[in-house]
């Protein structure tokens, strides 16, 4: 035993104990001239308005040309060099340029005319709008005419669509006399890109891209957020005979926390929906847009859109719903049945 506590007294002696001294490297200077610059910063945008942040072209190592290539093998698409650039050119940015080149005296090419993204814009934006009636008409066959409408006008409005187009990495590329481009110019580059894929590749390409970045915003929120019915109690009423709707519940009458829950029920009395609001008339207004949602199959507890690679429709399937509206919610005559 002795032999081995020995042993180990030998090995322990090898031993070498070594310290470690952590150390920031962080210059005492660093802290007040950092409080310094902030305050001068705070200073200037009190006097003179906010510091605009500087464009991207006004950096030294800006490649217009790279950052165009790399906007196309970024998509996975493959663009005409040549229209890819028009797409990204803004009308005021042409009218810049031969403003300019009027003053000093040279001779306007038609090339530099006709190089806005006008023209595409409206390509892509036509072709937007047809593929997005063809699919809604296509996969909600419930839906009325007046709820498609709807979805598509919010999906083309220029705020979903720069929406977009900024989360696409436009904002460095657009070339404008603004330095901070508005929605609509946004929106009006989208579009062109798009028509500018069109013109580069096959409907079935320009189809998917159109899917996977206009219909998707679609899977972020509920069908139902996109479309409210109007005055939904006659509407159902007027759907469903004999339909009628009870105060099932009430809580906090007289303050400002009441809240109210009305069911609905058909003749048979089958339960169809229910609504809450801070009023009755509220509350039945709410129950009666939850039926018509189930009644239309928007509703949560629906399939969601075929959006996937693998069951989207085929470019041929959309095509024959784009001139084939959906009923009229006039003309929609649902069935009577337990909507449970």
């Amino acid at each position: 035993m002795s032999f081995i506590v020995r042993c180990i007294l030998k090995e322990s002696r090898r031993i070498q104990t070594i310290t470690v001294h952590q150390q920031r490297n962080i210059k005492n200077w660093l802290a007040p001239t950092l409080k310094e610059l902030y305050r001068r910063k705070e200073e200037y945008e009190y006097l003179h308005g906010p510091i605009p942040t500087p464009k991207r072209s006004a950096f030294i190592e800006w490649n217009f040309g790279s950052e165009i290539y790399a906007f196309g093998k970024r998509l996975g698409e493959n663009f005409d060099d040549v229209l890819l650039r028009q797409a990204f050119t803004n009308s005021d940015y042409v009218r810049k340029i031969l403003e300019d080149q009027e003053k000093l005296g040279l001779e306007t090419s038609d090339l530099t005319k006709n190089s806005s993204n006008e023209e595409l814009s409206k390509e892509g934006r036509e072709l937007i709008s047809q593929y997005v009636f063809g699919f809604l008409r296509h996969a909600l066959k419930k839906l009325p005419e007046e709820a498609v409408k709807c979805i598509h006008d919010k999906l083309l409005a220029d705020e979903m669509l720069s929406h977009i187009s900024r989360s696409l990495g436009t904002k460095d590329i657009i070339l404008t006399t603004e330095h901070e481009p508005d929605e609509k110019a946004y929106a009006t580059v989208f579009c062109a890109i798009v028509g500018a894929l069109s013109r580069s590749s096959n409907a079935e390409r320009t189809g998917g891209f159109i899917r996977d970045f206009v219909l998707t915003q679609l899977a972020e929120n509920s069908i139902s957020d996109f479309y409210i019915p109007n005055k939904a109690w006659e509407t159902l009423a007027s759907l469903i005979p004999g339909v009628d709707a009870r105060l099932a519940n009430q809580e906090g009458q007289g303050t400002i926390m009441a809240a109210y829950r009305v069911a609905i029920f058909d003749s048979k009395k089958n339960f169809l929906g229910e609504g809450f609001g801070e009023t009755v008339k509220v509350a039945r207004e709410m129950a009666a847009v939850d039926v018509l949602n189930k009644v239309f199959e928007i509703d949560e507890s629906c399939s969601p859109l075929p959006l996937g690679p693998t069951d989207c429709p085929k470019i041929e399937e959309i095509g024959l719903k784009m001139n084939n509206p959906n009923q009229s919610i006039n003309e929609v005559v649902p069935n009577i049945v337990r909507l449970q």
